[in-house]
């Protein structure tokens, strides 16, 4: 998808909370690092440990998106000629009969007798960046494709690739090796990324506007960059689904001056008034406990609990409470909009003076 004309963007910058209210959220030097580096691999569980049938189902999945990042690598520049071989290469790999596999894992994840770390699995194979990926390739099967989608269509597979690898550490291991070894990602990947981009859900399309000018780090390795998309991608997945418009807007800025410091990541969504009060009525005023799991207006209550435990392990808290109590994550209602946000570690690549 092309993206919209700066001017534009402007105006979605100038219709939402501004930097300076998310700034007061929470007062920058109540955010302290952890005393050792998060690694970013500590939510996640063994192929093992899943039944034989999700197992199958889940390497599928992973064969599928792995064969498709590195088509979409290589047609990403071949213009609308890669459209036509993209559909093709979607029915010789059947593309709906592997997303209409995964979709079976929907019942597993919302069985009573399937345990946390499973359900939270299930929940980002499932979703993630494969969420707004399937959108893409629907539309390529429609014929609607244009040929800047071939590039968004190779982020969202390599970005979901890295996913599963995060949840499932031995899908498969020399991948996740390469993973943990320390490779420094700059915050203008978020640009790449996020920069006026359309992302699909299931209950249609929405244009995602980031407001990010950080110069600097947001991670030492690709796991520790997956643990960040996968809070990400949950928390835009919800925007998006939940939006009162079709836009998302999430802003990240620095929250102080220093070489270490932390980007304050808020995600933004419209809500109309009686998603406001279904909000309200649930839970009470305490938008936060969205973060601590079980909690859901329409969904499944996982996916916010995910990026609560995410974010509580990035900053050595002991649980997503404590971490919402202490102001690391939260939500709140602000000018008609829905905010979420959160913290992650960064490191600037010169100190502002």
């Amino acid at each position: 998808m092309s993206h919209a004309p700066a001017s534009t963007d402007e105006a979605v910058l100038r219709s939402f909370p501004a930097r300076e209210q998310l700034a007061d959220l929470v007062p920058g030097r109540f955010i302290r690092a952890r005393a050792r580096k998060y690694l970013g691999d500590t939510l996640t569980l063994s192929i093992g440990s899943l039944p034989e049938e999700h197992a199958a189902i889940v390497r599928r999945l992973y064969s599928f998106l792995y064969a498709l990042r590195d088509f979409a690598d290589a047609h990403r520049d071949r213009g609308v000629e890669a459209l036509d071989e993209l559909v093709d290469f979607l029915t010789r790999h059947r593309f709906e009969s592997a997303i209409q596999d995964c979709a079976t894992l929907r019942a597993a994840m919302t069985a009573e007798a399937t345990r946390d770390l499973v359900r939270q699995t299930y929940h980002d194979v499932r979703g993630g960046s494969l969420t707004s990926l399937v959108g893409h390739l629907e539309v390529a099967l429609s014929g609607e494709a244009v040929p800047d989608d071939m590039g968004r269509i190779f982020l969202l597979a390599r970005d979901h690739l890295k996913i599963m690898r995060n949840a499932i550490h031995d899908l498969d291991q020399p991948a996740y090796a390469l993973d943990l070894q320390q490779t420094r990602h700059s915050a203008q990947l978020l640009r790449e990324k996020w920069a006026s981009v359309a992302h699909h859900t299931e209950r249609g399309s929405v244009r995602v506007v980031l407001d990010c000018d950080f110069s600097g780090w947001v991670s030492d390795r690709c796991m520790e960059m997956s643990s960040l998309d996968r809070v990400l991608y949950n928390l835009i997945n919800n925007a998006a689904e939940h939006a009162g418009d079709d836009v998302v807007l999430v802003r990240a800025f620095p929250i102080d001056q220093n070489e270490s410091t932390h980007l304050r990541f808020a995600v933004i969504n419209r809500v109309r008034e009686e998603q406001r009060a279904i909000l309200e009525e649930r839970l009470q005023g305490r938008l936060e406990r969205l973060f601590q799991g079980g909690f859901t207006t329409a969904g499944h209550g996982i996916g916010m609990g995910i990026c609560g435990e995410i974010v509580s392990h990035s900053y050595g808290l002991r649980s997503a409470r404590d971490a919402c109590d202490q102001g690391y994550l939260g939500a709140r209602i602000i000018d008609g909009c829905f905010v979420a946000w959160f913290h992650w570690p960064a490191r600037r690549a010169s100190v502002t003076a």
